[in-house]
């Protein structure tokens, strides 16, 4: 070894003093001098892991993506850049220019860009796109969008500002009926509503589905389907075909026979009116549910059975129609109890005042109507198992007995 190259060779490993530290973007410009509380300091000595440990902090800050650190040389030392993609989060999003429907906020539902999320080009590009649908969904075929953004560096904050050219909206052309029913056909589009040259939206379609589907549940058939398609759209004439679709499917008829229940009560306690449809989980559904009201009303012993019975018919449009479900529920009431008397025995860690506090059924008073059925029983029960295991009587146990009327 020279004796000259050692000196040389310690100098060199002297680590260089840091004189400034700064934030920049991919291109250099500076984002901010002023830094979260990071490892390297200026003015001491540049370490490899402070300058890790740095860029980790930035991370952390949710601030800045695809960090790297770039040594400068400089008088004395050494400057150190932390270059940074910098992250701006969603503020607002306005829209501007749309002509209802749809609103404002159903637009900007549309786009579902999320007040704080990290903002993406690719995401607002998303964005726009599902915004062009939704125009279209509601006839804006000619809708025109675009964005433009608005930075607030200082809160890393971004707003979203779109703008919309609605252009005109589509009227209907044709209407082709499939017509799966035992109705005419004039009956139905009367009842659609929409004729040829109507502007055309998704409420005005949803609305004239809606109608026929509520005018064949009054009239029996629970399942019956109708759907609206939408055809190519004619940019010279500005207009779209609709082909709309109405299948009946069987008639349903129900009844109760033992118990008067008016058609609101019905619609409420049995399910094959809000599901629209018939099978045997919703009959058993309502059959308990039947059950339930009768015992509420006194009757503790009621009993609910059905039948069902199919019979078939000569449809005018469709092999379908004519069909026929006869749903019968037999309700057998049993012995009505005027009164109702709760006692709570074999207690002795809890008061009855407590146990009685925990109960939903209710008894009978010159005010009050008394509130019972084996569902608010079996809750009961279950309530003061747990009220019992949870201050450690683990093998309590519960038995609930209703007594005949004497």
């Amino acid at each position: 070894m020279c004796p000259q190259t050692a000196p040389q060779e310690q100098a060199a490993a002297v680590p260089k003093t840091v004189r400034e530290i700064r934030v920049v973007t991919q291109d250099g410009a500076v984002l901010t001098n002023t830094l979260p509380a990071i490892a390297v300091k200026v003015g001491e000595p540049l370490d490899r892991d402070e300058v890790a440990s740095s860029i980790r902090t930035l991370y952390q800050t949710g601030n800045f993506a695809d960090i790297r650190a770039v040594e400068t040389d400089v008088s004395e030392g050494v400057r150190l850049d932390f270059a940074v993609r910098e992250n701006l989060f969603i503020n607002l999003v306005i829209i501007q220019g749309v002509k209802p429907p749809p609103s404002e906020a159903s637009a900007a539902g549309a786009m579902q860009l999320s007040l704080g999320q990290t903002y993406r080009a690719n995401d607002v590009n998303d964005a726009l796109t599902r915004l062009k649908d939704a125009l279209r969904d509601e006839g804006l075929y000619e809708a025109k969008v675009s964005a433009e953004q608005r930075a607030h560096p200082d809160t890393h904050q971004l707003d979203v500002i779109v703008t919309v050219d609605p252009g005109p909206r589509v009227r209907l052309g044709n209407i082709v009926l499939l017509n799966n029913s035992s109705y005419k056909d004039a009956q139905l589009l009367n009842l659609f509503k929409l004729k040829a040259g109507n502007e055309l939206t998704k409420g005005k379609v949803q609305s004239g589905t809606g109608r026929i589907r509520k005018f064949m549940e009054k009239t029996g058939h629970l399942s019956a389907r109708v759907s609206a398609r939408r055809g190519d759209y004619d940019s010279a004439t500005d207009s779209l075909p609709l082909t709309l679709e109405v299948t009946e499917g069987p008639k349903f008829l129900l009844n109760v026979e033992g118990a008067k229940f008016s058609k609101r009560d019905l619609h409420k306690l049995i399910p094959v009116y809000q599901e629209r449809s018939v099978d045997a989980d919703l009959l058993e559904e309502g059959k308990r549910n039947l059950r339930e009201r009768m015992e509420r009303e006194g009757y503790f012993d009621a009993k609910v059975d059905y039948t069902v019975a199919s019979s078939s018919g000569k449809g005018v449009n469709s092999d379908l129609s004519g069909q026929q479900e006869s749903i019968v529920y037999k309700v057998d009431r049993g012995q009505h109890y005027k009164s109702l008397r709760i006692e709570i025995a074999g207690n002795h860690y809890f008061s009855k005042d407590l146990l009685r506090s925990r109960l939903s059924i209710i008894p009978s008073s010159l005010f009050v109507k008394p509130r019972f059925s084996r569902r608010l029983l079996d809750a009961d029960v279950l309530s003061m198992k747990s009220l019992y295991a949870a201050n450690g009587f683990l093998s309590a146990n519960v038995v609930a007995t209703t007594p005949p009327q004497a």
